[in-house]
């Protein structure tokens, strides 16, 4: 728009700027409004669709009926987007797929979580998916799930399962600095360790 010399020009240049473009900014201003109010409502949905699921999961993890796994299998079908609960959900589905000896199962339901949870839920899940690979005799895919655990925390756990999986592949050297620098990490309170460290001592 030119620069005006005086504010009449001025006041008579937005008014003509107006009756020519009215339309268009009224057309704005409606889809601001409607993209606002969508989102408004978009989010009491997320909002509703979240209490929920934390009704139905906390429903589940109280009741005392045999059929858990269905429970949880329905609740992962029914909400699939309710922020952490169907990680949850997969993460003691897949305990009690473990429990059942149906680790092919198991695995199924960690991978999930370590593809799509977040942190520290992710860090767990593969640990847990690693141990379940291990009892599948999958070693390097064990060794690979562990190498993507990013939680500090999970350090001590991560070295102990890896000192496991080493022994399982006869690599006892490998396995001995594995379980040292498990008890390093954090995990000396760990009774087992030292029992494992000493049961490699001839090896």
């Amino acid at each position: 728009m030119e620069i005006y010399s005086t504010e009449e020009q001025q006041e008579q240049a937005i008014i003509g700027f107006l009756q020519r473009y009215w339309i268009a900014f009224v057309a704005v201003i409606v889809i601001v409004i409607a993209a606002s109010v969508g989102w408004y409502l978009y989010q009491d949905h997320q909002d509703g669709k979240s209490l929920k699921a934390s009704a139905a999961f906390e429903a589940i993890m109280q009741s005392k009926a045999d059929n858990k796994v269905v429970q949880l299998q329905s609740f992962i079908n029914k909400y699939p987007d309710a922020n952490s609960y169907p990680y949850m959900a997969r993460m003691i589905l897949a305990k009690a797929f473990v429990n059942e000896n149906k680790y092919q199962q198991a695995a199924d339901a960690l991978s999930v979580v370590t593809q799509k949870a977040d942190e520290p839920l992710r860090s767990l899940a593969m640990l847990r998916l690693a141990r379940v690979q291990l009892a599948l005799k999958k070693d390097k895919d064990a060794l690979a799930t562990l190498d993507g655990v990013s939680g500090k925390s999970y350090k001590g756990s991560v070295e102990a399962l890896k000192g496991d999986i080493y022994v399982a592949q006869g690599h006892f050297g490998k396995a001995r600095d594995a379980y040292q620098q498990a008890i390093a990490d954090g995990n000396g309170s760990d009774p087992s360790l030292q029992l494992k460290l000493d049961n490699l001592a001839g090896e």
